[in-house]
């Protein structure tokens, strides 16, 4: 990647690095601290298993840092003339497919004189949404659709019997 960046290359790439890094940071932690539980149950040494768990740490990190960082660009980068990070939303379709109630209910508690249980009833509508996002490649204009399904749940309420 010799040539410049323009402003919105240079916005994505940070973006796409700014989540691989908190990724890989996450990973880091977590087979770390796991990592290191595990080595040593069978390493007894420790001067030997907290370098064994922070070598396991680091390349667990750097594995998602990597495939982060693969699929971020691969998803910014444009079909035609390959530049990187060049993929600009123009505009977003949302349709409705459907709307759907949704309940759930769960015994809270029950009665200290009869035992009689208590319920909580939780009521939401789950909505789906066919997407349609409409990019264009910042360096050669050229401009690509992209369709997936989207769900959102709204309205959620909660009420309690008593």
């Amino acid at each position: 990647m010799t040539e410049e960046l323009s402003k919105a290359q240079r916005w994505g790439q940070f973006k796409a690095r700014f989540w691989s890094v908190i990724g890989s940071l996450l990973a880091f932690c977590f087979v770390f601290i796991l990592g290191g539980i595990v080595v040593m149950r069978f390493v007894t040494d420790p001067n030997l298993s907290v370098p064994l768990a922070a070598i396991l740490a680091i390349f667990s990190a750097t594995v998602v840092y990597v495939l982060s960082m693969k699929k971020k660009s691969r998803y910014a980068t444009c079909p035609s003339c390959s530049a990187p990070f060049s993929m600009v939303l123009v505009d977003r379709d949302e349709q409705l497919i459907t709307a759907v109630p949704r309940q759930t209910v769960r015994v809270v508690s029950h009665s200290a004189k009869d035992g009689t249980p208590q319920y909580q009833h939780d009521t939401w509508v789950a909505e789906f949404y066919r997407v349609t996002d409409t990019v264009e490649c910042d360096q050669c204009g050229e401009k690509f659709e992209r369709k997936y399904n989207k769900e959102y749940g709204s309205g959620a309420t909660s009420s309690t019997d008593w």
